[in-house]
């Protein structure tokens, strides 16, 4: 009766869960995951919007070359209270003789309305390069950032690639635990048996149950490990943490990959992070001419024109379009001779920025040549194991055929049988781990060369 129950709890454990999910979930295929980070991921959403800065500052960077027109209109009433002031003029004294005297003058109320309208334009004609150099550093600028987009999409699908194929992983590790805790349960039964009439000690009895135990830790612990693989799958797809998944269950076919040269060749043309450190370099290069265009002339051209009027109509009358009116024509030339060494230390930082692109950029370019022939060395290697894991599966599952048969003949001990029990579980695990970690080492290749969607 213990026996049943123990199986009824180990059946529980498992696939209660599975199946109520399944119920619940709807199937998430790996192309359904990768389309939701497209949509949801952050380092995407927060490349998208450096790319929309990026826009904009092409756009203000053709300020420097177009003309700056202004418009202005207005009107102004100047007012004036009566006033009285004491003033001299020339008068007779009482004999009739000329002299000055003293007067109050009086000024009414007054007001006077005036209105105005003016149009300025000035035009830059020469900056020592700074205005094209300007906006093809801007441009730089946007063509990095749309590479960091292209970048971070490339990641999100390979992380989320790899967290799809780590939750595969981690889900059918947790039924090769099942499947070795049903082995327990059942060479529990069967050394119950065998104690029962006699045919083996009691001890026996007692290393099985352990036996038991130790493979329903193993796996409540494994479905611990599915359950972080699922939030994390649901992180990276910009998803609530908390959200079911029940994966497609699907068999991987081989894959095939390229030489180490040929990776390399493909990575440095198509790798959009390292066209991003390029388009950097490019822009910092610019920076620098920038920087030098302080110390070159530059020259200018502005016009002026204005209206002013008490009345409105001399302003804005068609009628009186040539009267009322001043302007101004004139051409700059500016030199810039000292100002407190700031053009020569805004140069020295530009050269700065420049060189630290370039080491930004061979840095990466290393690292793309590391992460490819990490990938394909993993690869290369699973594919040597491949077929030794393989082997020892069919080997360990006949092993434990045979150790359960002499078992049964009383020629062989339980503990030849648990030997054989776990030396099973570790092929089962070996072959499973070998097959999705190939799986995850292909998509670290495909994302370094730049190929991965």
């Amino acid at each position: 009766m213990n026996i049943h129950k123990n199986l009824l709890v180990a059946g529980l454990i498992f696939f209660v869960p599975a199946v109520s999910n399944g119920q619940r979930d709807r199937l998430l295929t790996l192309d359904e995951s990768i389309t939701i980070a497209l949509r949801k991921n952050y380092s995407i959403k927060s490349a998208e919007y450096t790319l929309q800065q990026r826009d904009a500052q092409v756009l203000g960077a053709y300020s420097a070359i177009l003309p700056s027109v202004n418009i202005s209109s207005g009107k102004s009433r100047f007012l004036q209270g009566a006033t009285s002031n004491i003033g001299t003029v020339q008068g007779i004294d009482s004999e009739g003789n000329p002299t000055i005297i003293s007067r109050v003058f009086t000024s009414p109320y007054f007001q006077q309305d005036n209105h105005s309208f003016g149009l300025s334009i000035n035009q830059n004609i020469y900056d020592g390069g700074k205005w094209w150099n300007n906006i093809a550093q801007a441009k730089s600028f946007q063509t990095s950032g749309f590479h960091a987009l292209e970048g971070a999409k490339n990641d999100a699908v390979f992380q989320i690639t790899r967290r799809y194929l780590e939750l595969s992983k981690a889900t059918a590790l947790q039924y090769a635990l099942f499947d070795a805790l049903m082995l327990s349960q059942e060479q529990l039964e069967r050394t119950n048996s065998l104690y029962e009439l006699g045919s083996v000690a009691r001890t026996d009895l007692f290393k099985a149950k352990v036996q038991l135990g130790t493979d329903k830790s193993n796996l409540l612990t494994q479905q611990n490990v599915v359950a972080a693989a699922k939030s994390s799958l649901n992180l990276v797809m910009g998803r609530n943490p908390l959200t079911p998944i029940r994966l497609e269950e699907k068999e991987y076919a081989k894959v095939e990959y390229p030489s180490r040269e040929k990776a390399i060749d493909i990575a440095k043309k198509n790798n959009p992070r390292l066209k991003q450190f390029e388009a950097a370099v490019r822009g910092a290069q610019h920076g620098t001419k920038v920087a030098k265009a302080a110390f070159f002339p530059k020259l200018s051209a502005s016009i002026q024109y204005s209206r002013n009027n008490q009345d409105l109509g001399s302003v804005f009358s068609p009628s009186n379009i040539s009267n009322n009116w001043q302007s101004n024509l004139g051409v700059s030339l500016n030199l810039n001779i000292f100002n407190g060494f700031a053009d020569k230390a805004n140069l020295e930082q530009s050269q700065a920025i420049y060189n630290s692109s370039k080491e930004d950029l061979e840095n990466s370019n290393r690292e793309l040549i590391a992460r490819i022939d990490d990938a394909i060395t993993k690869l290369e290697t699973y594919e040597e194991l491949e077929n030794i894991f393989e082997e020892n599966q069919q080997s360990a599952t006949e092993d434990l055929r045979l150790a359960t048969e002499r078992y049964g003949l009383w020629s062989a001990t339980l503990l030849e049988v648990q030997d054989a029990q776990v030396a099973l579980l570790r092929a089962n695990t070996s072959v499973i781990r070998n097959k999705y970690d190939s799986q995850i080492a292909y998509a670290q290749l495909m994302n370094t060369m730049g190929q991965i969607r």
